[in-house]
C-alpha cells in the first residue's frame, strides 16, 4: 500500500513546478549558494586541469573529475538549502554543523554513483536514483550518514522508475538551456571558445559562469522538492512548514 501511495502521489510535473517555485521564493539563497559553492569550484577546477594537453586521455580525466565533484556538490547544496529551508528562522547558518557530515556524505555518493557508472549504465541509474535525497535527508533529519543512505533508499522505494523520469526530463532541460546559453555567446566569441571548457574570452566566462549557477541551483532546489514529495507519498501532508515554503 506505501508503495501504491508513492506512485500515485509523486507527480514530476509537480515536483519539477516546485523547484522552479522555491528558486523564485528564495533566488538569492539558491542562486548566491549555487554561485558560491557549485560555480567557483567548478570553474576552478577547469582552470586547474586546463594545462592538461589537449588529447582524448584528458578530456577523459576532466570530464570524469567534473561529474565527481559535481556530484558531491548537489549534495553538499541541496542539504544546506533544506537545512535553511525548513528552518528559516536560522536561516544558511542552520545547515553549516552538518557540513562535514553532508560533504563525507556527498563523497561516498560520487565514489558509489562513479563505480557504478564504471561498470554499466544500469547500476549508475540504479544508485542515482536510490541515492537521489541523500542531502536533503542528512540537513532535516537527525540520522548519521549510512543511516542517511538507508533512509534514502526506503523514500525512494517503488518509485524509482519516476525519479529516473524526473532526472532525464530535468537533465534535458538543462541540455538544452546551456545550448541556449552557447548559441547567445557564439555570435560574440565564435562558437570554438563559446565550447571550451575554461574560455579566455571573459563574456564566454561569464556566460558559461551563468549557465552553471543556473543548473546546480536548479539541480539543489529539485532534489529539495523531490524529497518533501517522497515524505508526503509516505507519511502524508506534512504538519509543519516543509509543505508551506513549497506551496
Amino acid at each position: 500500500m506505501e508503495q501504491q501511495a508513492g506512485n500515485r502521489s509523486l507527480e514530476i510535473g509537480g515536483t519539477i513546478a516546485n523547484a522552479f517555485g522555491l528558486m523564485r521564493q528564495y533566488p538569492i539563497k539558491v542562486i548566491g549558494l549555487a554561485f558560491l559553492l557549485g560555480a567557483v569550484p567548478t570553474r576552478a577546477l577547469y582552470f586547474g586541469l586546463s594545462g592538461l594537453t589537449d588529447d582524448t586521455g584528458s578530456a577523459a580525466l576532466t570530464s570524469f573529475a567534473v561529474m565527481f565533484v559535481g556530484l558531491v556538490i548537489q549534495v553538499v547544496l541541496a542539504g544546506l538549502l533544506v537545512g535553511s529551508a525548513t528552518q528559516q528562522e536560522a536561516g544558511i547558518g542552520s545547515g553549516l554543523h552538518r557540513l562535514p557530515q553532508l560533504i563525507v556524505g556527498g563523497l561516498l555518493n560520487a565514489l558509489g554513483s562513479c563505480i557504478a557508472l564504471i561498470c554499466l549504465l544500469i547500476p549508475y541509474l540504479f544508485v542515482l536514483t536510490r541515492w537521489s535525497v541523500v542531502g536533503a535527508v542528512l540537513a532535516n533529519e537527525d540520522r548519521g550518514i549510512s543511516e542517511a543512505f538507508g533512509r534514502s533508499s526506503e523514500l525512494t522505494e517503488g518509485v524509482r522508475l519516476r525519479i529516473f523520469g524526473l532526472i532525464m526530463l530535468s537533465g534535458i532541460g538543462q541540455i538544452l538551456f546551456v545550448m541556449v546559453g552557447l548559441l547567445l555567446v557564439a555570435p560574440v566569441t565564435g562558437m570554438t571558445t563559446a565550447l571550451q571548457d575554461f574560455p579566455s574570452n571573459p563574456v564566454a566566462l561569464a556566460m558559461r559562469t551563468f549557465v552553471e549557477t543556473c543548473t546546480i541551483g536548479f539541480a539543489a532546489a529539485l532534489q529539495c522538492t523531490l524529497y518533501v514529495a517522497l515524505r508526503e507519498s509516505r507519511e502524508g501532508p506534512m504538519s509543519d512548514y516543509l509543505t508551506e515554503i513549497f506551496a
